[in-house]
């Protein structure tokens, strides 16, 4: 999720998620100025956590 720059319909239930057992992770998603995630920041974000992955870290 980014918190600094999306903005989430209705709000965004983080401790609902996180009582659902899901880890949440705020990063950037979202360029300046625009209305819609940034596929390359998108992108970024899913290789890393691959990365994470692949190290046994995730």
């Amino acid at each position: 999720m980014d918190t600094r720059s999306g903005e989430y319909r209705g709000g965004l239930d983080a401790e609902g998620i996180r009582a659902q057992g899901v880890t949440i992770i705020d990063r950037p998603l979202i360029d300046d100025g625009a209305s819609a995630h940034a596929p390359k920041l998108v992108a970024q974000a899913l290789f890393e956590l691959a990365a994470r992955k692949d190290d046994g870290m995730a």
